[in-house]
């Protein structure tokens, strides 16, 4: 699915290099430098040096690092997501939240029932008060906006699932572990999800695989550490 290469990012100790098979989980740590290297696979910034290799379904595998930008475009349209406390952003328009969670699954084809029907399960499964589902989002919270971007990002079901920790961080402790096991279904399903978290031990219960962008204190430690693989089925 997705193979990094001597990855050096802006922000990073050293260059990392790391695999995350279709449907598996794949924790960052390292701060700035983990944020960066997400940043480098969403093709936010260029590394410093390296490659990224990603099997698409459009386009088959190239090296993200050196794709051209309308190929980005398609690929982040059509199944890739990250997800950030400053993308975290929803139109201002006079449609109801229902509507523009369903807009991202209208943008792969299908039926507006269906969309909605999905948009709908995945609302509920946020605790997102059905009140709130025909409100426009400039009626909502700032705490309730921060659970629909969730919806928008999720909803569809990218191939390619990133995640910066500074959105998880918005979320209370029962919201993170609804989230998580969202994740974990969607990894099941094919969904390669790649992230920060920093509560290792909630990370941990379902990534197959760390990877640390930090310099290694001692000879000892490594850049990657595997966990028990959560695969699809």
């Amino acid at each position: 699915m997705l193979q990094v290469i001597e990855l050096k990012a802006a922000a990073a100790d050293q260059s990392i290099s790391f695999k995350a098979e279709e449907g598996t989980m794949t924790g960052i740590r390292g701060s700035e430098g983990a944020a960066s290297v997400l940043d480098c696979l969403y093709r936010t910034v260029i590394p410093e040096s390296g490659q990224i290799w990603y099997d698409s379904s459009l386009y088959g595998s190239l090296d993200l690092t050196k794709a051209a930008i309308g190929k980005i475009v398609k690929l982040r349209i059509h199944e890739m997501r990250q997800l950030d406390s400053l993308t975290a952003m929803i139109p201002q328009y006079r449609f109801s939240v229902l509507d523009i969670v369903a807009e991202r699954l209208l943008h792969l084809g299908g039926s507006v029932q269906q969309a909605k029907k999905d948009s709908q399960t995945l609302l509920e499964r946020l605790r997102i008060n059905e009140q709130v589902w025909h409100a426009s989002p400039a009626e909502c919270s700032n705490e309730q906006r921060q659970y629909i971007y969730w919806a928008r990002a999720l909803v569809a079901r990218p191939r390619l699932f990133i995640l910066q920790e500074t959105a998880a961080n918005l979320l209370d402790g029962e919201s993170k572990q609804a989230i998580l096991s969202i994740l974990q279904e969607m990894a099941l399903k094919g969904t390669t999800v790649i992230g920060i978290f920093e509560e290792a031990g909630l990370w941990e219960k379902a990534a197959s695989q760390m990877v640390d962008t930090r310099k290694p204190a001692s000879s000892n430690e490594r850049a990657v550490y595997s966990f028990p693989a959560l695969t699809s089925q």
